[in-house]
C-alpha cells in the first residue's frame, strides 16, 4: 500500500493493532499488522497479517477439538473448501454439513477429528489426511458404480434361478463385511461375462 485511499496521503505508518475474531461465542484476541495514515488517521489492515491471525484461530479450534457449528465452518473455510467438497470427502451430504454448521444437528466426533486433522496438516504444509480421504472417496465412487453396473446386468438376465442367485449374491455383498465381499466378487466377475 502506497497511499491512503481516503485522503491520498503517502504518510502511511506500520502499526500493530488489537484484533478480535469471534467464532460463535468464542473470542480470539491478538495483534495484527496494519497501516495508519499520518494525515487522516485511517486504519488499513494488512491482508497477510489477518490471514495469519485466522490460521492461528483455526489451529486453536482444531487442537481443542471445538465441535460447534461455527467452528466447523470457520475451519472448513480456512481450508478453502466448499461444504459440498467436505461432504464428498466425509461421505456425507452437503445438507448434513449445513445442519452441523448451523447447529441444527451436533457434529459427530469423526467429522470434528478429520476436519481438525486436515487443518493442522495444512498449517504444517501437509495433506496426508485429505489425500487419504480423497482416495477413499474415489474408491467408494468406483464401488458404487460397479454395484450399479452389476444391478443393471442382473436386470438383463432372464427370470429364473441364475438371476435369483445373482440378486441374492448382491444383497449379501451389500450387507456383508469386506472378507465375504472378496469371495462374492467372483460372482460379480461371472455376471460380467
Amino acid at each position: 500500500m502506497s497511499r491512503c485511499s481516503e485522503c491520498k496521503s503517502r504518510d502511511l505508518r506500520k502499526v500493530r493493532v488489537n484484533h478480535l475474531r469471534l467464532v460463535g461465542t468464542l473470542e480470539f484476541r491478538g495483534t495484527v499488522p496494519a497501516f495508519r495514515c499520518g494525515s487522516c488517521g485511517m486504519l488499513f489492515y494488512d491482508g497477510p497479517g489477518l490471514v495469519a491471525f485466522d490460521r492461528n484461530v483455526a489451529k486453536k479450534l482444531a487442537l481443542a477439538g471445538v465441535a460447534t457449528g461455527e467452528a466447523l465452518k470457520f475451519m472448513r473455510k480456512m481450508l478453502g473448501m466448499r461444504a459440498g467438497e467436505l461432504a464428498y470427502l466425509l461421505r456425507l451430504t452437503p445438507e448434513a454439513i449445513s445442519r452441523m454448521e448451523t447447529g441444527r444437528t451436533p457434529a459427530d466426533l469423526r467429522t470434528v477429528a478429520l476436519l481438525s486433522a486436515m487443518v493442522l496438516e495444512k498449517l504444517r504444509g501437509d495433506r496426508a489426511t485429505r489425500d487419504r480421504l480423497e482416495a477413499m472417496a474415489k474408491i467408494e465412487a468406483v464401488r458404487e458404480e460397479r454395484i450399479e453396473s452389476y444391478r443393471h446386468r442382473i436386470k438383463k438376465l432372464p427370470p429364473g434361478p441364475e438371476r435369483d442367485r445373482h440378486q441374492e449374491a448382491l444383497r449379501d455383498w451389500l450387507t456383508m463385511g469386506p472378507k465375504r465381499r472378496e469371495s462374492l466378487a467372483e460372482l460379480y466377475m461371472a455376471a460380467r461375462d
